[in-house]
Parts: C-alpha cells; structure tokens; sequence
C-alpha cells in the first residue's frame, strides 16, 4: 500500500465487536471495513480490537472494568475514531458514553434500527442503521414454498436473542392463521438438531441468530448453520448474504459489503474532519433476492417460482460450457465415430458427478472446529501482576481469583516454548514494538494447547514502559485442523494423479492409437477400392471388427469409472460381473453369494457398497498375496451387508490410520456418507475381513 505522505501519523480507529471477530456477520463486515477504509483514505491506518463478551458479561462491575481498561490502553495513545459493531456493542457504548472516550468521534453500525437509541446520540455520534423487515422476509418463504404449514424458527438464549425472540413472535403474529410456528430457543443445540432432523412435511427451517445455546454454550454461525443443514429434513433461511453457500435457500438477504462500504465512506468523512453528528445516513434494508442453486435443486424448488429480479449463484457448468472445444475437436476429427464419442462425453459427466461427491467427502473431513474465544489480559510491570478476563485464565488454566504473576504465567507455558517466549516479551519492552508469539500450554491436568498472542507495552511520557496489554486465542483446533488438512490433502492430490495419469495412459496407449490406425485405414480404403465386391464386403467386414474392439475398450474405460450395470441391473449382478472380471485378470478365485438383494436400491448406498467392495477385492489382489476371497452380500434386518474376506498375509489393525492408507479412509468415508457402518479386522498371518453395512430404506421392490 501506498501513502499520499511518507512518515505521516496513522489514524487510529477502535473497533468495539459485540462477540469477538470469529462471529458472523460481523467478522466479514469487519474485514470489508477496513480494506474500504483504508482504500478510499489514503493515508496510514492503525486498527485496534476489542471484543466485549457482551453475552456473558452484560451490565455490572465487568463492564465498568472494561471503561476503565480502555480509556487507560487509550490515554496515550489518543483514537480518532471509535466504531461499535453489532447490538451488543452499541449498548455498551450508548450506556457508557460520558466516560468511555467522549471526546472521540464515535460511528455506530452494523446494528438494527430497533437496538439503536437515536435520542442519545451526541453530537459526536454517527449511525449506519439497518432494518430487518422480518414480515418480508417470511412472506418472500411461503411465496416460494406456498404449501408449508410448520415454520422452526432457531435463535438462541442470550439476552440479545430473546429480544429477538420477541420481535420475531410480535412480527409473524399475522400469519399465525396460516402456518404453525416451533420456537427453538431455550434448547441445547443438540437438542435443536434432533428436532430440525424430524420436523414435519411442508416444513421450513428459520435460522434467525444463535451465539449461546439453552446451556450456554456458545456458537458461531458457521458451526451452526453447517450442523442444522446437515441434518435438517426441511429447507433452511436466514437473514445475511454472509449466509450464502453455508446451507441457506436465500431469500432478500441484508448486504454486509454493502454496509460496510457505506460504514466505511461515512468514516472517512469523519476523519477527514466532518463532525459525526451532521451526517446522516438511511436506514438500510433487505436487499434483492438471491438464492443458492445447489439448495433449490436439493429441495426440489423451480426458480419458475423465484420472484422476478432473483440472483442464483453457485450454478453448475453445463456440459456444453465444460468439454465446448473436446466435443468440437473429437466431431471434427472422428466423424464416423460419433456414437463413440457420446458414450464417452456421457461416462465424462457420471466421473465428474463422482469427483464432486469425493471432493464435498474431502472438504467434511478437512473442516475445523469453531473459532476460539478472545483471552484479554494486561501485565503491570511493578508490581509484577497479570490481570486476565475469565476466557483467559480458562485458556492457561488460572482460578477465577488466583493471583497471577509472571513467573506462574511462564510456569505454564510448555518448556521448549518459554524461550520464544520471553525473547518475544523481552523485544517488545526493549523496542517499544508489538509482542507476537504462537506457543504451547500446559494445563494443570496435563492437557497441551496451542496459543497465539498479541500485545502491546504501554510507555509514559519519560520512555519507561508501564505494562504489556494484549490478547490471546486458543488456535488448537486450527493447529490440529491444518496438519490433518494438509496430510489427507496431499494424499488426495497422489491419488487424483495416478488416477489421471492411468486413464491417460489407456486412453493414448490404447483407443488414441487405434481410432488414427482406423482412420488411416478407412481413407486408403477410399483411395483404393478393390474391383471385386467380395473384396469390398470382406474389407469393411474387417472396419466393424476394429470398431466393435473399440467400443469394447471404451466399455471398459467407462466401467472403471462408473459401472453401468449398477444404475441398470442392480447392485448384485454389478458385484458379482466385477468379481468374475478380478477372476480373469488376476488369476485368484473370488467367490461370490449374493442373498435376497433387492434390485432397486437407493443410487447413494448401492454405489457406497460397491466401491467398498472394489476397494477391498484390490487390496486382496495388491496387498494379501492371497488366491482366494469370498465376498457376501446379503439383507438383513437392520440394513444391506457386505463382507469381503480373504486368507492372506493381514496386517495390523489401528494402523490403517495412521500409516494413512488412503483405500481405508475412503472406505470409511463412503460409508459414513450414507449413515452405515464398516469395520476392518487383520492380524499377520490371518487373513482380514472388512464388513460393510448400510441402513435400509423402508421398503424394496425386488
């Protein structure tokens, strides 16, 4: 970044968040803001964080603590602008406005013209309101789903919440006659989960706000959004466009980047030397209605219903868009061989589906746990004490009321880490700079967390450093999250490779090579015609020969990637060709029993157990230096089983793992998909048996 004048002073802004930065919308407002603030200022710009735990630590002596602590971190370091974001935020401030920080410019924003109170601001106070319209949001809902008769509405338990609560129950009081509400507040989340999996039919799901459950539990809405849709038996709506692609239908969402660009011009006014209490900005309301392709085509929703104007995003690529260039350059080499050519563009699209399912399986399983809290803490130098807020002591294991200082502090700190440590707070005392330092926690029962801090020391007039304010957040999750992420992902990436790299090889090495051949073949042909009949009919009897040894191979290339047999003669006649081919290609006896198999199942659990079966019979081939397996298939009472074993060398089990074979974790993953269960069990020299089992659907047509 660029600045109109070298060396000149930053301006310093405090941003006041309501639940910390890991909380939407607030987090994308928040990092909007400033990348527009400083864009459209042009000069240096400092930011400063605060969250206010304004969920736990409403009213009382803890938000008098916190006025305190702020105009002390600010004393010497005067702001030029304070911005609150979100409700809880701007009450804290409205309250507190005399003592906390008066003289400075405040820009209230991202909060609900509801929560705002308009009579108290100063003539140093500047508001971005918005407007949650919740009656235009519900009648956009039945519009869309006209025969619905049950509305879940989720929102949590927090004293911001159940103001909400009231607001939503005071709003759809008029459509009361038409559709029966379920409140979810006041319930563990797991308990909201179980009731969203079984609601009843011509039901819709509202996820209106939740940031602490009924045993006050806290979430962010990423974390929830993704657990209710995952599980949710209706379709699901929200209130921001943060929501989009996290689970939500749509709907006319309020636009945060909107709001932050609005947020941030009127803050540029201000610094630039306006007073905040002459600008006056709209109230700004919902925005067009925009929707989710990939949520219409789950929930079966024809956007011959979505109302005139409507965005849909995240639509797929037709397969014209994707293969445009093959399609034309295949037509015009391959003339003759069209038919072939749409056999392969047709098996094209059912591999591309496949890759799609084994992605989302990849994403499942590389997500994270939710953002950690915000630990804020302050070491006064003289009298060697740390003051910390309760998400800190928790985070290094501290009583409530236990005095710390900073050799307890060091004491928890992991023993290959403490030098890092203090040669992170001793650069910051000496130099003035930021102390920045990612470190190990040991906890009194043994438990080992990773901690990221940042801090600043506090200097008076005289150059002597007072006290080190900072921050803490416990990052153990993302650490845990990044190494699993970055191991199961490189693996992935081998396997999408050899994958490639093998249909590559027979598609060059085989079919390329013989198609040319053809092609050369059948244009001397033309050149040359023989002069006796006979000779003609023998010659193009020889063409049909080749074209059918092609078509035969594409069959093949296209079975390994998706047998037809699955979709068109059932799972068990599919099972049963593909261990006949294992038979013939490899020389090992593979016995195969198939009992009472319903023909028709459902696509998901068929395709699950076959792979799993194709896995475990290459394994058998590959690995277990075994010639004979029996693989079984079979109904039982509880769901489909399969079971594949063999008399081979075996392995040791629980090792699978962690040595990161990635044929078992797919199994796994397969199988988890479809809410079925797999086991695996080996030892040296036993042979191993791996069985599959997935629920049943609640009625077969055999």
């Amino acid at each position: 970044m660029s600045w109109n004048a070298a060396g000149a002073t930053p301006k310093r802004i405090l941003l006041l968040h309501s639940f910390g930065r890991g909380f939407e919308p607030y987090a994308s407002f928040s990092e909007a803001f400033r990348t527009r603030l400083a864009r459209e200022l042009g000069q240096p710009v400092e930011f400063y964080d605060v969250a206010l735990e304004s969920v736990r630590f409403a009213g009382g002596a803890s938000e008098g603590r916190l006025v305190d602590y702020l105009t002390s971190l600010f004393a010497e370091h005067p702001l030029d602008l304070v911005v609150p974001i979100g409700g809880p935020a701007v009450r804290f401030v409205q309250e507190h406005r005399k003592d906390l920080l008066a003289k400075i410019p405040m820009l209230i924003s991202c909060v609900d013209d509801r929560l705002l109170n308009v009579s108290s601001l100063t003539t140093n106070d500047a508001a971005v309101a918005i407007h949650h319209d919740l009656q235009l949001v519900l009648r956009y809902i039945l519009d869309l789903l006209p025969d619905t008769t049950h509305v879940a509405v989720v929102i949590g338990d927090s004293p911001l919440e159940k103001f909400w609560l009231g607001e939503f129950q005071r709003e759809f009081q008029p459509f009361t006659n038409r559709v029966d509400f379920l409140w979810l507040n006041g319930l563990p989340f797991a308990k909201v989960l179980q009731r969203a999996a079984a609601l009843p039919s011509h039901s819709v799901i509202f996820y209106a706000i939740l940031t602490i459950d009924g045993e006050g539990v806290p979430y962010t809405q990423f974390h929830a959004i993704t657990e209710l849709h995952a599980v949710a038996n209706a379709p699901v709506f929200g209130f921001h466009d943060t929501q989009m692609g996290e689970g939500v239908v749509g709907g006319p969402l309020l636009a945060i980047e909107e709001l932050s660009n609005k947020t941030a011009s009127v803050a540029v006014r201000i610094l630039r030397g306006e007073t905040a209490g002459d600008i006056r900005i709209e109230v700004q309301g919902t925005g067009k209605p925009v929707y989710d392709w990939r949520e219409l085509q789950r929930w079966n929703i024809p956007e011959s219903r979505l109302p005139a104007g409507s965005t849909i995003r995240f639509r797929q690529p037709t397969l014209w868009e994707s293969y445009k260039w093959y399609i034309l350059g295949a037509l015009a080499v391959l003339t003759l061989e069209t038919v072939l050519i749409f056999f392969l563009v047709a098996n094209s699209v059912r591999r591309r589906r496949a890759e799609r399912a084994f992605r989302e399986s990849e994403q499942r399983l590389s997500l994270a746990a939710a953002a950690a809290e915000i630990g804020m803490w302050m070491w006064d130098i003289a009298p060697n004490e740390v003051w910390a807020t309760e998400n800190c002591r928790r985070m290094f294991g501290f009583p409530a009321r236990a005095v710390i200082r900073y050799e307890t502090f060091l004491q928890r700190v992991h023993p290959d880490d403490r030098a890092a440590v203090e040669l992170a707070v001793r650069h910051a005392l000496e130099t003035g700079n930021d102390y920045v330092c990612e470190y190990r926690v040991i906890l009194p029962d043994g438990v080992e967390r990773w901690v990221t801090a940042r801090g600043r020391p506090e200097v008076t007039g005289n150059g002597e450093t007072k006290r080190l304010l900072g921050a803490c957040v416990d990052v153990t999750t993302r650490k845990r999250a990044e190494e699993t992420a970055q191991q199961l992902s490189g693996r992935l990436l081998h396997a999408h490779e050899e994958e490639r790299a093998r249909l590559a090889r027979a598609l060059h090495d085989g079919l390329s090579q013989n198609l040319a051949l053809l092609s050369i073949e059948i244009e001397m042909f033309g050149q040359r015609l023989p002069e006796a009949p006979v000779q003609i009919n023998e010659r193009l009897q020889d063409f049909s020969k080749e074209a059918k040894a092609l078509s035969a191979e594409v069959h093949r290339i296209s079975h390994g990637l998706h047998p037809a047999k699955l979709t068109q003669l059932g799972l068990a006649v599919a099972l049963g060709g593909f261990c006949r081919e294992i038979e013939r290609a490899h020389g090992i006896e593979v016995c195969f029993d198939a009992r009472d198999v319903p023909r028709e199942l459902p696509p998901e659990a068929a395709l699950c157990l076959y792979r799993v079966a194709q896995e475990a019979i290459q394994n058998v081939v590959k690995h277990s230096g075994s010639k004979r397996a029996t693989v079984e298939l079979e109904t039982t009472g509880n769901g489909i089983c399969l079971v594949v074993t063999d008399d081979g060398k075996g392995f040791e089990t629980g090792a699978e793992h962690g040595s990161g074979s990635l044929g078992l974790v797919s199994m796994h993953e397969r199988v988890r998909l479809v809410q079925g269960e797999v086991s695996v069990k080996s030892e040296p020299g036993q042979g191993t048996r791996v069985e599959a089992r997935v629920p049943s659907p609640m009625e077969y047509h055999i």
